[in-house]
């Protein structure tokens, strides 16, 4: 009995037939695709940038109350009002929030424009309401404090240990500026 084997490409039926001939085809413009892109992600190991843990504090000042600010970052529906850059959106359904040592803290950010979807996850490891939160990930770890500066405006540190590479470190950088500009509109 042979094998048949189904080839979908962007969620169409691209090829169907025995197991061999699929897989030939496959590899064959699997390779293809390779050779297209290989000036873009270089020509082997030497060329990657190394993974190492990068340091990120953003300081931000709001205009709004701690304990807004506070709800802002622990209540999903206010989350995920403001959570991703510019462009992108986090649908409420993906957001699980348990505020809690140990508890779970899960959103995907979903890119409007191509449909491109990308979770973030990690666990809470310290909750001090209304004062700081620190949330272990597969990549780090994040502390985000808040301030009562005692006029109604509230000042935020977020403080980031992650293993990235150099290059996305500054798209990580930008990508949260982005946030917490949407953050603050939210806020005001």
């Amino acid at each position: 009995m042979a094998t048949r084997v189904l080839w979908l490409d962007g969620g169409r039926v691209r090829r169907y037939g025995e197991t061999d001939e699929v897989l030939e085809e496959y590899l064959e413009r699997s390779y293809e695709r390779l050779d297209e892109h290989q000036p873009e992600i270089g020509r082997g190991p030497a060329m990657a940038d190394a993974v190492s843990a990068q340091e990120i504090t953003i300081i931000r000042v709001f205009d709004a109350p701690r304990e807004l600010t506070w709800r802002a970052w622990t209540e999903p529906e206010q989350l995920v009002r403001w959570w991703g850059p510019r462009g992108w959106t986090a649908p409420l359904e993906t957001a699980t929030i348990d505020v809690t040592p140990g508890g779970t803290f899960r959103v995907t950010n979903v890119n409007d424009e191509d449909g491109i979807e990308v979770p973030q996850e990690g666990v809470y490891r310290e909750v001090a309401e209304p004062e700081r939160l620190v949330v272990e990930g597969p990549r780090g770890v994040t502390a985000v404090t808040f301030t009562d500066l005692g006029d109604g405006r509230t000042e935020m540190v977020l403080h980031a240990t992650i293993q990235i590479t150099d290059e996305m470190r500054g798209a990580t950088e930008a990508a949260l500026a982005s946030s917490f500009d949407r953050l603050a509109e939210q806020l005001a």
